[in-house]
């Protein structure tokens, strides 16, 4: 299939979870810890997921088979099953770069600068998806900028700042595009909390109104549990922005890119 496809069908299992015959929302979930690996904590794939809850439904002596979803979910919630935003986007992207390049993501993210780098990246790459953060993936070791929003693809990051520089990505899924393939609109996901109405994995749009502007010139239609753009969590002036994979980029990108700097 090709990374368009394979992307898709992963986003389907998470949008669509099902365990137990139940179709339950996953929640949104951040450890600290990445040392139980045990447990998923906020990184698992969708098969992960559903291996963890049917595992520790049974030794909590939890019935799922008679659990509603909402109970489902509430137990998900509550044992701390379930996926944050680079955990998401890492398995995701992964999909993707695998369609398109035939190459694990694994084995192209690096953590640090240098020969360390390289020694972290090839050392510790027993489930390196746990070891990624938001920062990593959209990091100018892993990506390039990319300007003009009408230039987006599919596969490309949104690199935000909620709390802290960097603290958050989301994933391009979906790029509507005009006569001269410039972008009208795109669709990306992400799992977050409390900064936005829907929880969890879920899908938000943005249409593009400014052809030569950046992402922080669209209208952006997702909103805040308050009711404001989400676009109030986009902040240029701490490094935020729209970023693609070196991998995934052209030759022309890494020149505007280096143009840039």
């Amino acid at each position: 299939m090709s990374g368009y496809d394979n992307l898709h069908k992963l986003l389907d299992e998470y949008l669509n979870f099902e365990v137990a015959g139940k179709k339950v929302k996953i929640p949104y979930v951040m450890e600290r810890s990445r040392m139980a690996f045990n447990k998923t904590s906020g990184k698992g794939a969708p098969r992960m997921l559903k291996d963890e809850v049917l595992r520790v439904a049974e030794s909590e002596g939890f019935d799922i088979e008679k659990a509603s979803e909402f109970e489902v979910y509430d137990f998900m919630r509550n044992q701390r099953i379930g996926i944050d935003c680079s955990g998401l986007v890492y398995h995701l992207l992964n999909e993707y770069l695998q369609g398109e390049k035939d190459v694990d993501l694994s084995e192209v993210l690096v953590r640090k600068e240098g020969v360390f780098g390289l020694l972290e990246k090839n050392i510790l790459s027993f489930q390196r998806h746990r070891r990624v953060n938001a920062a990593t993936l959209t990091s100018e070791l892993n990506t390039v900028r990319v300007e003009r929003a009408t230039d987006i693809k599919v596969g490309d990051l949104i690199r935000m700042s909620i709390k802290k520089p960097a603290d958050h990505v989301l994933l391009v899924v979906d790029v509507d595009k005009d006569k001269d393939a410039n972008a009208n609109s795109f669709s990306y996901v992400h799992s977050s909390s409390v900064n936005t109405k829907k929880r969890g994995p879920h899908l938000g749009k943005i249409n593009v109104v400014d052809k030569e502007g950046g992402i922080e010139k669209q209208d952006w239609q997702e909103r805040t549990k308050t009711g404001e753009s989400y676009k109030i969590h986009f902040h240029p002036e701490r490094g935020d922005g729209l970023r693609r994979l070196k991998l995934l980029a052209d030759e022309q990108d890494v020149k505007i890119d280096s143009d840039h700097v």
